[in-house]
């Protein structure tokens, strides 16, 4: 059995569920929830990334309260970091959240103020990278952030201003490596890269308006894609999110 931790964001009641279920399409098996619509303690406004500890603690990003919160394992509210503003710890949209396994910084895409900001697990600010603009390193409209581990790359992915969505790699210090993609519908190119995550020595991107997973290797060259609304029996559209576990299935 594999557990697979999901949440509903951009929705007006917004509440974490977590679900067990088969490597498979087969029917999840409800487990437990909690949040509730709100801007107190515990509460949702807009979810829109989450992350856990190996020790069980749940971080979940909103993108209205621009906040993080913290769950303990039981799912009860342990703390929160982040405010409103564009200082050092202060938040305007953030979205993506991911957490180093090597280090156990937090790397959170702060959407509106152009940056990656790096946060200790106990939320204390550590350092930020990114800035305005479609220049290397810089950010247009950003929302996924992943890690190649092995390598120790940071990829980010970026919609941009509708004529250069890209997804851009960093060294694990912030500086950046390079970059990938382009304004387009052939093979390496986006339109709207929403999410992204590593897998399997594999870097999957999820494109909203192309409909489709494109997968690439370690160095940024294309492998394959499909589109999402092509699964049989499965209607799925305009992917948002996505995730792979170590059996190759993808969530």
């Amino acid at each position: 059995m594999i557990a697979v931790m999901t949440y509903l964001k951009w929705l007006f009641y917004p509440i974490l569920a977590l679900f067990i279920t088969q490597p498979t399409f087969a029917a999840p098996i409800w487990t437990t929830s909690f949040g509730s619509q709100g801007t107190g303690d515990g509460q949702f406004d807009n979810p829109t990334g989450i992350t856990t500890l190996p020790t069980g603690e749940i971080y979940v990003v909103d993108g209205n309260r621009n906040d993080v919160q913290i769950f303990n394992p039981d799912t009860t509210f342990s703390s929160k970091f982040g405010s409103p503003g564009n200082g050092n710890g202060e938040f305007n949209l953030p979205i993506s959240i991911f957490r180093s396994p090597s280090t156990g910084l937090l790397y959170i895409s702060d959407n509106f103020n152009h940056r990656v900001q790096i946060f200790n697990p106990d939320g204390t600010y550590s350092a930020q990278f990114g800035s305005f603009g479609d220049g290397d390193g810089q950010f247009m409209d950003h929302y996924g952030i992943t890690m190649d581990t092995v390598n120790n790359k940071f990829f980010v992915s970026d919609v941009g201003n509708n004529n250069n969505p890209r997804v851009q790699i960093f060294n694990d210090d912030g500086t950046y490596f390079s970059q990938f993609g382009g304004f387009g519908t052939a093979n390496g190119e986006f339109y709207s890269p929403m999410s992204l995550t590593f897998g399997n020595s594999q870097l999957y991107v999820a494109d909203y308006f192309l409909n489709n997973i494109q997968t690439f290797d370690e160095n940024a060259n294309f492998l394959n894609k499909f589109d999402v609304s092509s699964i049989p029996s499965v209607y799925l559209s305009r992917p948002r999110d996505l995730a792979v576990d170590n059996a190759h299935d993808m969530y």
